[in-house]
């Protein structure tokens, strides 16, 4: 069976991050890239958040359900992205996901 691009696009997705690019950390695993890009990136820009602030952001469910959900809990908003499928079968949705920052 050959894949189209958007069907390649959403299975290598599940693959680890191993690009490569000049002077960057490479992992080699989907647990520390979390653990040590995304987790660090989305904790410090949400620090830097004043009070009542909004942290709103455009990822994967994946990412936003094993990394944002236990640092902060569900999204107050969850905003759909009207695009177009990736995937023929419509299965591929996009979301961005707001967080309100304590008052």
């Amino acid at each position: 069976m050959e894949l189209n691009s958007y069907q390649q696009e959403a299975l290598d997705y599940q693959k680890p991050n191993i690009e490569k690019y000049n002077n960057t950390q490479v992992w080699e695993t989907k647990e520390e890239w979390n653990e040590q890009f995304y987790i660090p990136l989305f904790t410090k820009t949400m620090n830097g958040l004043k009070k009542g602030g909004w942290y709103c952001i455009n990822i994967p469910i994946e990412i936003y359900e094993n990394i944002c959900v236990p640092l902060w809990g569900t999204s107050d908003k969850k905003i759909p992205l009207n695009i177009s499928s990736r995937l023929k079968d419509g299965t591929y949705k996009e979301y961005i996901y707001c967080f309100r920052k304590g008052w």
